[in-house]
């Protein structure tokens, strides 16, 4: 019950997922992107696949390669969905035969849009063409705008509950990496927390080889723009099974 695009910007070479779907934490089983290209997993996802997609596409194979390769040993293989886009923009996708209807995809040049358990094809449709006619916006403008114009054409059939991602990277970090896993509107309330987060983006890059830039306050009035910090601070948890 997910509905997602994956894909790159042939202007600036950066790669980037946008998915939402009716379950929470898509973001951490479902959405994998490195220099090498991004991978996508709907469905029936398994997250150890996509770390072998990635591994795969940092080897040096495509992304049809590296699809054949996900499905080629998969028992499972007709209840997933994987989308892969590679550095080089090229895009493979494989949508499972027992998918729950509507469920398919749209293949463009650099990008895949996909979903299953969709109120229709228009979904996806809205997806490609978004992203399609937002070519001159940032990649991540594109991949978010798309989620917005597919929640607009129908969404899930259940409604969205879960978790959007908006992750995309053009180094060795992602300089985008926004998750809302519960909410009753998770992609506006991804697009809230999107553009409060802009100015962010730029002042980390550059703050992490330059010890001279201004405290974040200061560094914001300076732009002119402000912004609330609530409390309590910010706290992580991130645990890996052994």
């Amino acid at each position: 019950m997910t509905f997602s695009i994956t894909a790159r910007c042939p202007r600036t070479g950066r790669v980037g997922i946008a998915m939402a779907g009716s379950a929470p934490t898509v973001g951490n089983r479902c959405v994998f992107v490195d220099r090498q290209g991004a991978v996508a997993l709907l469905a029936m996802a398994d997250p150890r696949r996509g770390r072998i997609a990635l591994g795969l596409l940092a080897a040096g194979q495509s992304a049809p390669s590296v699809v054949e390769s996900l499905l080629a040993y998969d028992p499972h293989a007709s209840h997933r969905q994987v989308a892969v886009v590679d550095a080089r923009g090229t895009a493979e996708v494989h949508t499972g035969s027992q998918n729950i209807p509507w469920a398919g995809q749209r293949v463009g040049e650099g990008y895949v849009a996909m979903g299953n358990f969709l109120a229709g094809a228009q979904v996806v449709q809205a997806l490609g063409e978004t992203f399609e006619d937002s070519v001159d916006q940032p990649l991540e403008d594109r991949l978010l705008l798309a989620l917005e114009a597919a929640r607009d054409a129908g969404g899930q059939k259940q409604g969205g509950v879960g978790g959007p991602s908006c992750p995309g990277t053009g180094q060795e970090w992602s300089a985008w990496d926004l998750r809302v896993d519960v909410h009753e509107e998770p992609v506006a309330e991804l697009r809230r927390i999107f553009e409060w987060n802009r100015p962010f983006v730029s002042y980390y890059e550059e703050r992490a080889t330059n010890p001279d830039m201004p405290r974040l306050k200061d560094y914001l009035q300076s732009q002119g723009l402000e912004r609330e910090f609530g409390r309590p601070l910010p706290v992580t948890w991130k645990s890996r099974r052994g």
